[in-house]
């Protein structure tokens, strides 16, 4: 079962496919995006009703049972004039499922790991974790009081592509997203027929490199992992864009007889809900998205000849109102989900939540903007750094934000004052003028973030500031092309618009070949970039060997910034690690230099209050390591201030973990309490 079940997954979505497109009457482009949308909302709702196993096979039997439905008992109805018969041998579909079955061959072959931070702090441990209980991760126990922000449907997704295996297989969850990438740029050439070969094929270039084009930025001398990436920044960002290329395309098809608008309008309401469920701080990206097509729909909407004013901007409005309800539904489901389990680990002595919730985070915003005088020094001082990061430091291959906030209002521009279909200008302009505004929204709230809701240290230096904002700008790009592309495909053969692709798709070509090197992307990545990640696969496999699942395992690495904490974390469940301060230096007290915000030198017991924190020195580490029941201490790396303070709680004084032959100590019986070593079983690992 270790391929069958892809195969199965992808035989599932294609059965959706053809039954939204034969019996819904759904563009054959369009249904990957709406298929892989409606398979994420499922498995997110069973996952939060606690019935996540017995909805895959429900929702296997149904994708497969309206697949033969549509092949066997539904009579495709009497196609219109100048239209074809149903078929899913469109570019769109057709991309979408070669590129997924070339994925799909390469991932299972060269069969590539998770290799980034927090993809061992959330991605992909969430997803591990989904898979292992066949329950939702925010129901699982792991060290640290878990109260997710994090939205599911990508790890929901990635649950679902390996329902039938037997182990866990990282690659997969990779495979997962890449496919929902090919959805998305599915829907982008969803509009377009074979004979539109020349729009086609540079939309689906320029599709494929803009992750590329717009988050790499340098000459990179290390893996890119752009396709080798389970984070959900990228992937919320092109969702913002794939939404509006659904959308357009959707517009782009002929309605029926007797119809006001295209068939699948619920196609639509599908991509918007579950863009919802990407990631919880692009939420206001997707918001964006859903105002553009309202507003469009609104101005430019369905109205047949004859139909009475008041019925027209009625049917236009509900329209528009069903937009924004199907962003918000889940999204406000979600939180109060949320909410309550935050309310039960607070009841239960543990940490709820921490967070300002949004409204509090935005209203403070505006009282800053309004009111100079009540403005705080971090707000000041954040504000200056945006922008002063927006006009200088580099987003893409380039220049800075704004040169490329220029490279795409130029491409609206071009659009709207070219295009030879008048309906299709007065859009671009909406569309430019909207997106524009959302793009100044969206960066008030990243100022906001900074200012309340991050730690003052990422404050202080924007960090992840590329990540936060590139997710905005791949949409708007995505968004900016496929407006140029619908303009290109009613203009003459070699007319302005048309050529404006071509010269882009080179462009955007060309960068994306200076900047990324074939043997550091996804194409031909290196085995020995993986070489310290096999490393501690081979040490948690030791440890696994060494100790039976009992009891849970602190850990000790003296020059941990944290990210080893998370990796073990991940690589040893189902084995239970402790909270272990999260990784980092532990220490007396006194030993701390108020620089290193990963060391540890005092501690809150469980039930005591803020104020009421106890030494972290032998007696409070003994105090720590009973109160949490610790049977098992993993020593990854231990320095000379842990020996000679917490030496004697170890039976050999911390000699087997100085010289490298003891990896784990076993807790002895009786008191005091102290710790015996376990015998290494070497694992050799040789570098590729």
């Amino acid at each position: 079962m270790q391929y069958l079940d892809v195969l199965l997954a992808l035989a599932a979505l294609c059965g959706l496919c053809w039954f939204f497109h034969k019996v819904c009457g759904m563009a054959a482009g369009l249904t990957p995006l709406a298929a892989v949308s409606a398979t994420m909302l499922w498995f997110s709702f069973a996952g939060v009703c606690g019935v996540l196993y017995p909805a895959g096979w429900l929702y296997y039997l149904a994708a497969f049972g309206m697949g033969i439905y549509a092949c066997v008992f539904r009579r495709r109805e009497k196609a219109l004039p100048g239209t074809e018969k149903a078929s899913l041998l469109t570019p769109g579909f057709v991309f979408f499922l070669a590129a997924g079955l070339v994925c799909f061959v390469y991932f299972a072959v060269r069969q590539p790991i998770f290799s980034e931070w927090d993809e061992m702090s959330f991605w992909g441990t969430a997803a591990k974790l989904m898979k292992l209980n066949d329950q939702l991760y925010t129901t699982a126990e792991i060290a640290w009081d878990w109260i997710p922000s994090q939205m599911p449907g990508l790890v929901s997704f990635s649950y679902f592509l390996q329902f039938f295996g037997g182990a866990f297989a990282p690659w997969k969850v990779l495979l997962a997203y890449n496919i929902v990438f090919f959805a998305m740029y599915a829907a982008a050439m969803s509009c377009f027929r074979f004979k539109h070969y020349s729009i086609a094929v540079p939309v689906g270039v320029i599709g494929l490199l803009t992750p590329y084009f717009i988050t790499v930025y340098t000459r990179i001398v290390q893996v890119s992992h752009v396709y080798l990436s389970s984070y959900g920044d990228i992937p919320a960002g092109m969702m913002f864009g794939a939404v509006l290329c659904w959308y357009y395309s959707w517009r782009g098809q002929p309605a029926p007889k007797g119809h006001a608008m295209p068939r699948g309008f619920f196609g639509v309401l599908l991509v918007l809900a579950a863009s919802a469920l990407f990631k919880d701080n692009t939420f206001i990206i997707q918001v964006v998205g859903a105002g553009i097509i309202a507003a469009d729909l609104l101005f430019f909407g369905p109205g047949r000849e004859g139909l009475a004013r008041f019925k027209k901007w009625a049917l236009r409005c509900g329209l528009a109102v069903c937009c924004f309800a199907a962003v918000a539904a889940p999204y406000m489901a979600w939180s109060r989900y949320i909410a309550s389990l935050a309310a039960q680990r607070e009841a239960a002595g543990q940490m709820g939540s921490t967070s300002l919730p949004l409204s509090e985070v935005v209203a403070r915003g505006f009282i800053m903007l309004f009111s100079p005088d009540r403005r705080s020094s971090r707000f000041n001082q954040v504000s200056g750094d945006m922008l002063d990061a927006f006009l200088h430091v580099k987003i893409f291959g380039l220049g800075p934000g704004i040169v490329l906030v220029g490279l795409i209002l130029a491409i609206f521009l071009i659009t709207a004052l070219c295009a030879k279909d008048k309906l299709h200008r007065r859009r671009t302009w909406l569309a430019m003028g909207l997106s524009s505004a959302g793009f100044v929204g969206y960066y008030w709230v990243l100022i906001l973030s900074y200012t309340f809701i991050f730690r003052e240290a990422e404050a202080v230096g924007l960090a992840s500031y590329n990540r936060y904002v590139q997710s905005y700008y791949l949409g708007w790009f995505l968004l900016a092309v496929m407006l140029l592309a619908l303009g290109a495909k009613n203009s003459r053969p070699y007319g302005i618009l048309k050529g404006a692709l071509l010269g882009l798709c080179c462009g955007v070509t060309v960068c994306t070949a200076f900047l990324v090197r074939p043997q550091l992307s996804v194409l031909g990545y290196s085995e020995s970039h993986f070489y310290s990640w096999r490393q501690m696969q081979a040490s948690a496999e030791e440890i696994r060997a060494a100790i039976p699942n009992d009891g849970k395992i602190f850990y000790v690495c003296q020059s941990d910034n944290g990210l080893g904490f998370f990796t073990y974390c991940y690589e040893l469940l189902p084995y239970q690690m402790d909270l272990s301060f999260g990784g980092g230096e532990l220490g007396p007290p006194e030993y701390d230099d108020g620089e290193n915000i990963y060391y540890h030198g005092e501690y809150l017991p469980l039930g005591a209050k803020e104020g009421e924190e106890k030494p972290l020195d032998l007696a409070g580490l003994r105090d720590y390591l009973t109160e949490r029941d610790c049977k098992y201490i993993l020593t990854q790396e231990v320095d000379d201030l842990f020996c000679g303070v917490y030496a004697p709680l170890f039976t050999d004084g911390l000699a087997g973990a100085r010289d490298g032959s003891v990896l784990i100590y076993r807790r002895c019986e009786g008191a005091p309490l102290r710790y015996e070593p376990v015998p290494r079983p070497y694992l050799e690992v040789t570098a590729p």
